[in-house]
């Protein structure tokens, strides 16, 4: 009898401790999941754009290169997200620019060439849309340190910000 209820205190004890880790490592949501506001994008420059809808920002924990994720270069897609949407306003519109804020976290390593690793990720998408036909002098970076609310495990959401204004 004894051998038997140890058995069992060592799987309830095995059972606790796996959902002890999967609670801290996943860190799952209330609800469930995340927020809309983790996964939807809301951009806008004047009267000129106001995009709500897909392509959130994602980054692993102490990285500055950008999560893309595999159907980014699907047509549907690529029209309906928000860094290719910010991309194609500013080639249709040359006399306006984008400030990009990247944003980390203070327990963040930066094993960047930057100062900070919220300049290394908002210059990982300055140099995509640089790649996708926007000029220099439209796109300046910034960073700021910033606690995320939308995190799942190591990923990060959100972590860039979007500010336009006139070119300089």
């Amino acid at each position: 009898m004894s051998r038997l209820l140890w058995i069992i205190v060592l799987a309830i004890w095995i059972i606790f401790l796996t959902w002890i880790w999967w609670f801290f490592t996943c860190r799952p949501a209330a609800g469930g999941g995340l927020a809309d506001s983790c996964t939807h994008m809301n951009i806008k420059d004047g009267g000129t754009l106001d995009y709500d809808g897909h392509g959130t920002t994602k980054f692993l924990r102490s990285s500055a290169n950008l999560i893309i994720p595999s159907d980014f270069m699907d047509e549907e897609y690529y029209q309906n997200n928000g860094l290719a949407t910010v991309n194609n306003h500013l080639i249709e519109n040359r006399g306006r620019a984008v400030t990009i804020t990247g944003l980390y976290e203070s327990n963040e390593s930066n094993n960047t060439g930057f100062s900070d690793l919220g300049l290394a990720r908002a210059e990982n998408i300055k140099q995509i849309f640089l790649a996708n036909g926007v000029s220099a002098n439209q796109v300046v970076t910034r960073s700021n340190q910033q606690s995320s609310e939308c995190v799942v495990g190591d990923t990060l959401y959100q972590r860039v910000n979007f500010t336009f204004g006139p070119t300089n």
